[in-house]
C-alpha cells in the first residue's frame, strides 16, 4: 500500500468525525473546513465531550494502529485535528502494519476488521491498471475511513498519482461540477438517488463507481441519462474488501481478479455462479437487505 500523505490522513479523521458528531447531533456536521485546526476538540465548533473524544481517539488510535508504536497516548494529550495528524503520520512511520475499518456487523454493533497492507495493494492494483486505467481525476462523497471510501477515494488516487477532490457527503451541484473529462465519481446509490433535486449534467468521459447496497435500474438509468459515460457497480464488504464488478444492471458480476477462496469463504451472500468467473447474488444468508448501507431484517420484530 503506498504510504499515506498528511492529507490523506487528514481527510481521514475529518470522516471520522463528522460521522461521529452527526450521529451524536442528529443532523449532518460538515468539517471540512478544519482539516489542520489546532482548535482545541472541546471547543466550538466540535465541542466533544470528554466521552465524545475518547470515543473518536479510540476509534483513530485503532484505525491506524497507534497502539503499536505506543503514540496512542498522545491523542487525549494534544486533542485537536493537526495534532492527530502528525501523531498519525509518526506512528505510521514507525509500524506500517495495516489498517482496521469498521462494519455494523450484523448486530448494529460496528466491529473492527483488519486489513494488511499487501491484500489492499493487491486490490488497488487490480482496480488502477483494469478497471479505472486513464482516469484523471476522482471525486468522492464517500465517507473515507470505510473500506469503500478509502480504497476509491484515498489509496485508488494515490496509486493512480491523480488528483482527488473529497466532497461533503450531501446532495451537491459540485459532484457534476468537480467531475471535468475523465474524472471517477465515487459516491451511494443513496447519494445517488438524490442527485434528481438537481438540474446539473455530467460532462462527457464520466464515469461513476456505486457501492454499499444494490444501485436499482432506475438510478442507473437516470445517471446514464445525465451523461454518464459508464457506470460500475461493485460488489465487496469491509471484510471482504472487493469481490465483484459489473457494469449494467442485468449483468452478472465479475469476479475481481484480487479476490481468492478466503474471500469467498467469508461472504455473507448466496451466490449463483454463471462460470468459474462470473456470478450472480442470490440473497444474504442471515435473511438481511441493505438499505443506505446498514442491514435491516424484513420480519424482525422492532
Amino acid at each position: 500500500m503506498r504510504k499515506l500523505e498528511p492529507r490523506d490522513v487528514a481527510l481521514i479523521l475529518h470522516s471520522m468525525l463528522a460521522e461521529q458528531l452527526s450521529r451524536e447531533r442528529g443532523s449532518y456536521f460538515p468539517v471540512r473546513a478544519y482539516l489542520d485546526a489546532a482548535t482545541p476538540l472541546s471547543r466550538p465548533p466540535f465541542e466533544l465531550d470528554s466521552l465524545g473524544l475518547v470515543r473518536f481517539a479510540s476509534e483513530a488510535s485503532e484505525f491506524f494502529g497507534l497502539h503499536h508504536s505506543g503514540l496512542d497516548e498522545y491523542l487525549l494529550r494534544h486533542p485537536d485535528l493537526k495534532s492527530w495528524r502528525n501523531i498519525v503520520l509518526d506512528g505510521l512511520d514507525s509500524h506500517a502494519g495495516g489498517l482496521t475499518f469498521f462494519t455494523s456487523g450484523t448486530t448494529g454493533e460496528p466491529k473492527p476488521v483488519h486489513h494488511d497492507p499487501g491484500r489492499i495493494e493487491r486490490e488497488v492494483r487490480f482496480l488502477a491498471e483494469t478497471l479505472f486505467r486513464g482516469r484523471r481525476k476522482v471525486v468522492t462523497a464517500a465517507r473515507l475511513h470505510h473500506i469503500y471510501g478509502f480504497l476509491y477515494g484515498i489509496a485508488l488516487p494515490r496509486f493512480l498519482g491523480r488528483p482527488v477532490e473529497p466532497l461533503e457527503i450531501m446532495p451537491s451541484r459540485r459532484l457534476v461540477e468537480e467531475a471535468v473529462p475523465g474524472s471517477l465519481v465515487v459516491a451511494t446509490p443513496a447519494l445517488y438517488r438524490q442527485l434528481d433535486l438537481l438540474p446539473a449534467r455530467f460532462g462527457p468521459d464520466v464515469q461513476v463507481v456505486s457501492s454499499t447496497e444494490a444501485l436499482d435500474r432506475v438510478t442507473w438509468q437516470a445517471l446514464e441519462a445525465r451523461g454518464v459515460e459508464r457506470v460500475h457497480e461493485i460488489y465487496g464488504s469491509s471484510e471482504t474488501l472487493g469481490v465483484g464488478h459489473r457494469d449494467g444492471p442485468d449483468e452478472p458480476f465479475q469476479l475481481f481478479a484480487s479476490a481468492d477462496e478466503t474471500t469467498l469463504e467469508r461472504l455473507q451472500d448466496h451466490l449463483e455462479w454463471v462460470d468459474d468467473r462470473r456470478f450472480r447474488l442470490r440473497g444474504r444468508k442471515d435473511g438481511a437487505v441493505k438499505v443506505r448501507g446498514y442491514k435491516r431484517y424484513p420480519g424482525a420484530a422492532s
